[in-house]
């Protein structure tokens, strides 16, 4: 949906309003900035005097932004500003970017309240969002945009996809026929983990080599302004998209790397003191052998213990964590050279010590997820996870491997007659966490969902779930045909009662699976208009990294 140009002046001057005064970071805020205070990084303004200049020579065509750090921090595309109120159905919002990026901004179900709502604004930049206090910024995929996020709920999580590679990623995905593609950013059932899985990425591929997502930092305080922040991005193995884990709106900038570009994002790790964030530059710095210091490293043990926020950042520092030990164990020889062994022995021991807490943490979590018929989606992703660990070869991922896989199989047989619904998700996850098991559970399955196209309360997530599983252990094309008809049919029914958002839901659910005739239905009921107006709120004070108060 298209909106005024008048909105655009109401945004930023609510944004504005809301920024002035205040001497916090100014563009959004990544939950808890805090600064590194370790003995051995002296972040003194004459420290930062000292910084040694650039080492690597840019291969990429870049810009230096010309942003004074006021909201807005570019001049906005007002034609191609789109806005959707999100319920707890959840849902998918489009935008058409500068050189034909499109970027997706994916809310799951369930991760709004039942009591809430979530308004979500994308905002296109025409020029780079950032000021002369950053590195120059490679202007390959555009300029970005800022997403703003409205909820009385507090963090509303979500996914940010950039497509980079003018629409064929898209169209390749929807070319295969799988009816609940979890590759697919432009479904609500869109999950960059099971997607990963599914698609084989290396347990060891934690980030994409060649491009990341980044948001810049204006502030007063001088530690942080200029730094550029990686987001934490989740390889999925399609070319050309560029997914992040999120939590808030921010400015969301696509970025093609060279080695230039990765050592400005390095500079942050300790300056900025938000797990993720760090662990990704490291991911990133490693990839493009960018060198780590010895207080970098020393940072990064405490980022590890606490990337316990998701399963995407604790897979991220399970499988990092070793690298930067090993990186650690190669500094130590230098080190040794300087007479300081005993700190670089000391600082591997630390970083192996949080890799295993935290790896072990993940596989404990998981398991006491799928232990009980009945969890969501975040178990199923919590399953490939371990199953891609697992195949990796990754310490003590076969054992955890089984742990998840026998509490699924027992999940399965526990409620296959009293709730085949509870079954079918257990049957998914336990395809993503041990195919063979899962190939070996095909008859039990079978019934799972046999007994949910039976059910006359079946939901249309249950009855999806159930065609999903269908299709990933191969049943016959007749089973999907039943499934089809019936959610076709529930969907019918659903949208007798149902209004607004709820239609809106109906109508994407439609269109994804082919009903064009009950989608047409189902965007008449919603009313939908141009009129975005009453979607810009007051309160936007949840950006993200640059917080705004």
């Amino acid at each position: 949906m298209k909106i005024e140009v008048f909105v655009i002046l109401i945004i930023a001057l609510l944004v504005v309003a809301g920024c002035a005064g205040t001497s916090k970071d100014s563009q959004a805020n990544l939950q808890s900035g805090q600064d590194f205070t370790s003995e051995d990084l002296d972040d003194s303004e004459d420290s930062q005097k000292k910084e040694p200049e650039q080492k690597f020579k840019s291969t990429l065509k870049k810009v230096k932004g010309e942003s004074s750090g006021k909201p807005p921090y570019a001049p906005l595309d007002s034609d191609k500003v789109v806005a959707k109120t999100f319920s707890k159905g959840g849902g998918v919002l489009e935008a058409d970017l500068s050189k034909n990026v499109k970027m997706y901004v994916i809310v799951p179900e369930d991760n709004v309240l039942a009591a809430a709502s979530a308004e979500v604004t994308i905002a296109p930049f025409k020029e780079m969002p950032a000021g002369e206090v950053h590195p120059a910024l490679s202007e390959d995929y555009g300029y970005g945009a800022q997403v703003f996020m409205s909820s009385i709920q507090r963090g509303v999580h979500a996914y940010v996809v950039f497509d980079v590679s003018g629409g064929d990623a898209v169209k390749n995905i929807r070319s295969k026929n799988i009816y609940k593609n979890r590759c697919d950013p432009g479904k609500k059932w869109f999950n960059p983990l099971i997607c990963a899985r599914r698609n084989n990425v290396p347990a060891d591929r934690v980030v994409d080599k060649t491009y990341t997502i980044i948001t810049p930092i204006f502030s007063d305080n001088s530690n942080h302004n200029g730094l550029v922040i990686p987001r934490n991005t989740i390889p999925i193995g399609v070319e050309g998209l560029i997914v992040a884990e999120i939590d808030n709106g921010d400015v969301f900038v696509p970025q093609k790397l060279d080695q230039a570009l990765v050592a400005d994002i390095a500079k942050q790790i300790g300056k900025y003191g938000n797990a993720v964030e760090n662990l990704e530059a490291a991911a990133l710095a490693m990839e493009w052998n960018v060198p780590l210091t010895f207080s970098q490293l020393d940072n990064l043990v405490d980022s590890i213990s606490s990337s316990v926020d998701s399963y995407s950042e604790m897979k991220k520092a399970s499988i990092l964590g070793k690298k930067l030990s090993a990186y650690a164990n190669a500094q130590f020889v230098v080190k040794a050279v300087e007479g300081d062994a005993e700190d670089a022995v000391f600082l591997k021991s630390q970083l192996d010590e949080s890799t295993d807490s935290t790896r072990q943490a993940l596989f404990n979590d998981v398991n006491d997820e799928v232990s009980q018929p009945g969890f969501g989606v975040s178990g199923t992703e919590g399953s490939a996870a371990v199953g891609n660990m697992a195949d990796g070869n990754v310490q003590g991922a076969s054992e955890a491997r089984t742990d998840v896989a026998d509490s699924l199989k027992n999940n399965v047989d526990s409620s296959v007659d009293s709730k085949p619904s509870d079954a079918v998700d257990s049957g998914e996850a336990l395809n993503d966490a041990s195919p063979s098991d899962a190939k070996n559970s095909a008859q039990t399955l079978r019934d799972a969902v046999e007994g949910v196209i039976s059910d006359p309360k079946s939901s249309v997530s249950q009855l999806l779930n159930a065609l999903a599983l269908a299709q990933a252990l191969g049943f016959d094309d007749a089973v999907a045909d039943r499934i089809l008809d019936k959610i076709k049919e529930k969907l019918k029914k659903d949208l007798e009662n149902a209004k607004g958002a709820g239609a809106s839901d109906i109508a994407a659910t439609a269109q994804a699976l082919g009903f064009d005739d009950v989608a047409d239905e189902a965007l008449k009921k919603a009313g939908l208009t141009d009129d975005c107006t009453n979607l810009i709120k007051k309160n936007l004070a949840n950006f993200g990294i640059n917080e705004c108060k």
